[in-house]
């Protein structure tokens, strides 16, 4: 019993050693959980007014886009210091890019044209323990502390000059002073007009003119260690040179030496040093690039550029000229192929060189290499191909230019009743009216059609024609085989042709074919010159080739058909192909159209790298999402043109194709909810039709037996109780008024057949007295028992 004390003891440091690491790890969890904040706030014009749709990231989070209002909101931020850039793409395409410090919900505001000045204290210690009292811009007088190691003043106008003072606190209020020009910032340069102030510190800056005071762009200004380049307007800082010593100051452009070497000492107050020059040197005049921007599939790409005087030749970089970097191209040639390793973004620049020394390319060119389709498919969606299509006989209507656009994919059933995954495919023939509509599904394993639509022009008939293809292809031992991949030898085809064409008979057929493939077949078309898979497709009945069709793997698709089965009035069509498009920008996935409806959805194609969309109506931009489509609502009788532009990851923009909508209002009848029937005079029926989005009201109208036509009704209800006072048929109609359009045209008549009807009290009474009458009738003819 001496020994339980000493056992519970034991137990409760164990439980107290066990409590405590519990409340470490807790705590130590708590003290790793980081808060996450919100930077928001308002993109503006300069007259305060909202800027139209404008892209904010804070990096390396998602963009997010602003609202009709201007606002943005990025939730989720980590406390510290982030780099945040604003991209006004419908305000001239222009950025700025700024850092913030985030420790609470941070409110930030942005003006386009215009970005911040940031002043920062130095980390460094000094020597003299004095403190900065006061920043100040020269020019307007706005002025701040550094109480926080940083502040931030502005916005100013971009392109703008201003001096930023510092005053510290020593008994000759010593003073540090940045002349300089707004930027507004780059991927590469994502921390602009940020100064640091240290005390026993200050700046050299000025311009550099030539001869004739015009400004000398390009010139390097150097120290011992420090070398900055002139920019257009010919200013150059040299930055945080301590005050009282001396610096050799040298002015070189190429390897020409433009202004001596001058020793200059650092004092307190302003900094500046204008030079002039009276050396001409001949550099040679900037190089530039053909295009800014370009999109590229994973593939050989041709990079042009043109030069000017005084050229020898070119020297061509990936990214940042730089001794650190060798060029990818050095030589006199105006051109080069250029193949990319993986998708993504790259940057070029270009200097032209001659013995005097090299002039850079003011813009820099960049070519989007898009990523190869995410699916497995061959196709997607905005690809296009052009055929010219020759008959046999040769229609009237001469060759026909016809394309091919996919537009989506569908699972459907083929001749055969089996389920075939295809590419619907929109066609548009040269010859076509306006509304004859044709589409096609083309079977992903074969590029075959399994089902074709057409119908006419509704202006000109009701007519249509409806196919449904199969295609099984078979190898030597009877399995199926894909036509572009495997060893088909046999074909069994099969097709019906629906004909919505009175007194036309469908079509028909079902034929058994061999199979023989070819590979490196050359074909000449307009289009260029490729090699291809050949394939013939013979009939095993009489020996006919009923198809040859040429492949080719860039075309991703046959580069030339010869159909002699095409199931229409010609013997044979050829289809030979004059054009084809791999789309390297946004397409929409609807064609310029006329529409009678204010309401119109807009697709369009996905496309690869993009990280945003963004649709403009008439110039103004509508939509701003990831989404690929929009519906458009309230449209305007008259011409509407839309534009659609991809926001890539990397912040630059790609512009797609045009969209043109001609839109003539005509506002659809009411549907009556009631069927035509027969009534009696003295009766009533309930009349209701379905309800219109918009209506003011409705009119119901009745024809009645005699022609003569009466207003029943004209309210806001969609139901009325028709009372019936006429002999003979009543045609009723209803149609809609508008509040903002044209009202609508009668809707489709139903017919109520009136007549006087019979008094059941009274039929019954006669009835009755009639059955008496015969029974009585009965009894008296029946002969009497004796």
């Amino acid at each position: 019993m001496g020994a339980r004390p000493n056992m519970v003891s034991t137990r409760v440091v164990i439980l107290c050693i066990f409590v405590l690491i519990c409340s470490s790890i807790s705590v130590h969890s708590e003290s790793n959980t980081s808060e996450s904040y919100t930077v928001s706030g308002y993109v503006l014009l300069p007259d305060g007014s909202p800027a139209d749709a404008t892209s904010v990231k804070l990096v390396p989070m998602d963009s997010v886009w602003t609202d009709q209002t201007g606002f943005y909101s990025i939730s989720g931020v980590s406390t510290g210091e982030h780099i945040i850039r604003a991209y006004f793409m419908n305000n001239g395409h222009t950025v700025a890019y700024r850092s913030v410090v985030v420790d609470g919900d941070v409110e930030l505001n942005w003006t386009v044209g215009k970005n911040w000045v940031i002043p920062r204290l130095s980390e460094n210690p000094t020597v003299d323990d004095y403190n900065i009292t006061s920043v100040s811009i020269n020019e307007n007088g706005d002025i701040t502390d550094l109480g926080e190691d940083v502040a931030y003043l502005g916005p100013y106008s971009i392109g703008d000059y201003y001096t930023l003072i510092g005053t510290f606190d020593d008994p000759e209020e010593t003073t540090q002073q940045f002349h300089f020009q707004v930027s507004e910032g780059s991927t590469t340069y994502p921390r602009p007009n940020e100064f640091i102030f240290q005390y026993g510190m200050n700046n050299l800056y000025g311009f550099l003119t030539d001869s004739t005071g015009t400004p000398m762009n390009g010139v390097l200004v150097s120290i011992e260690n420090q070398t900055v380049s002139t920019n257009t307007d010919g200013f150059y800082l040299l930055r945080n040179l301590v005050i009282g010593d001396t610096y050799n100051v040298s002015f070189k452009q190429g390897n020409v030496e433009v202004f001596q070497t001058v020793s200059q000492q650092i004092y307190s107050g302003p900094g500046w040093f204008n030079v002039s020059s009276m050396v001409d040197v001949e550099l040679p005049e900037p190089p530039y690039f053909h295009l800014s921007l370009d999109t590229s599939s994973n593939q050989s790409y041709e990079i042009s550029w043109d030069g000017g005087n005084f050229t020898e030749y070119f020297s061509v970089y990936e990214g940042e000229i730089s001794d650190d970097n060798t060029p990818i191209y050095t030589g006199t040639q105006r051109s080069i192929d250029w193949v990319p390793s993986e998708s993504g973004t790259f940057v070029f620049n270009i200097i032209a060189v001659n013995s005097n020394g090299s002039t850079e390319s003011t813009q820099s060119f960049v070519l989007i290499v898009l990523p190869d389709s995410q699916s497995d498919d061959l196709w997607s969606e905005g690809m296009s191909w052009d055929y010219a299509l020759t008959h046999t006989p040769l229609s009237p209507d001469g060759v026909h230019n016809r394309t091919i656009t996919a537009i989506s994919t569908e699972t459907i059933e083929d001749a055969f009743g089996s389920m075939r995954e295809s590419y619907l495919v929109r066609v548009t023939d040269g010859v076509d009216e306006e509304g004859v509509q044709r589409y096609r599904w083309v079977d992903k394993s074969n590029l075959l059609m399994i089902k074709t639509y057409w119908a006419d022009a509704p202006s000109s008939s009701s007519y249509y024609q409806e196919g449904t293809l199969g295609w099984e292809f078979t190898d030597s031992e009877g399995d199926e085989a894909s036509l572009l991949s495997g060893q088909p030898i046999q074909l069994h085809f099969n097709r019906t042709n629906v004909i919505g064409v009175p007194g036309h008979p469908n079509g028909y057929d079902d034929t058994i074919n061999n199979v023989s493939i070819s590979y490196d077949v050359e074909v000449s078309t307009p289009a260029g010159s490729f090699m291809t898979t050949y394939i013939s497709i013979t009939d095993a009945s009489d020996g006919i080739k009923s198809w040859e069709l040429w492949y080719n793997h860039t075309v991703r698709n046959w580069v030339k058909i010869i159909d002699r089965l095409p199931g229409s009035h010609s013997d044979s069509v050829e289809y030979v192909l004059t054009d084809f498009e791999v789309p390297l920008t946004p397409q929409f996935l609807v064609e310029d159209s006329s529409i009678d409806t204010k309401n119109f959805t807009i697709h369009w194609s996905d496309f690869q790298g993009t990280e945003s969309y963004e649709l403009s109506h008439n110039g103004v931009v509508i939509y701003a999402g990831s989404s690929n489509n929009y519906e458009v609502t309230n449209l305007e009788d008259g011409e509407h043109h839309f534009e659609i532009v991809a926001i890539m990851n990397s912040d630059y923009s790609v512009i797609g194709n045009g969209l043109n909508l001609s839109v003539l209002f005509v506002q659809k009848s009411p549907i009556l909810e009631i069927e035509n029937q027969n009534l009696t005079i003295g009766s009533s029926k309930l009349v209701t039709w379905n309800e219109i989005d918009g209506a003011q009201g409705y009119v119901l109208g009745v024809i009645l037996p005699d022609g003569s036509y009466y207003e029943a009704y004209n309210g806001s209800a969609n139901s009325f109780e028709l009372e019936i006072d006429s002999i003979g048929q009543h045609r009723i109609r209803v149609m809609v008024l508008m509040d903002d359009g044209p009202n609508s045209d009668w809707s489709e008549s139903v017919f109520f057949l009136a007549d006087e009807g019979t008094n059941d009290a009274s039929l019954g009474t006669v009835v009755f007295g009639f059955v008496l009458l015969l029974i009585l009738l009965v009894s008296i003819s029946q002969p009497r028992k004796v």
